[in-house]
């Protein structure tokens, strides 16, 4: 027990002095307890805000990169050109649909494609944390109770 940790017979004495005397607070206390209790929600708040949107840039850069390299992979294993047929020639995919299926699952890359998804998940995600707790944060500052005229 360091020297300036109070016993605890000596804590219950100090809390038994506090509450016998019955002494109200000073009226000064409370607006400043207020205010201070106000300025730590808004800087709370601010995080639980500004966190997730930092987090929401960074998984749009990162979205970005991924869905660049998932189009260009795409293009290069003529995946593209596999979907297209679906537009162009519907009857001939009908009629070979198994073969046509596996060529498509067969060139489709899947890495990018994975990165793209939970890219594009983590910024859904992020956006959810940033649009629950946008009325939480408090734009204008509360300076009411600060100064007494």
């Amino acid at each position: 027990m360091s020297k300036y940790e109070l016993k605890p017979d000596k804590y219950e004495q100090l809390v038994g002095s506090i509450l016998a005397a019955n002494s109200e607070p000073p009226a000064f206390l409370l607006p400043k307890i207020t205010s201070a209790i106000a300025r730590r929600r808004r800087f709370w708040a601010g995080l639980e805000v500004f966190g997730p949107l930092a987090l929401s840039a960074a998984s749009l850069t990162g979205l970005f990169f991924a869905a660049g390299e998932l189009i260009r992979q795409l293009s290069q294993a003529g995946t593209l050109s596999i979907l297209s047929l679906i537009f162009s020639d519907f009857m001939v995919v009908l009629a070979n649909w198994q073969a046509f299926a596996l060529s498509f699952v067969e060139s489709v890359p899947v890495w990018p494609a994975i990165l793209t998804f939970g890219g594009l998940a983590l910024l859904l995600v992020s956006f959810k944390f940033v649009f629950d707790n946008l009325p939480k944060f408090n734009w204008r500052a509360k300076l009411k109770n600060n100064f007494n005229y």
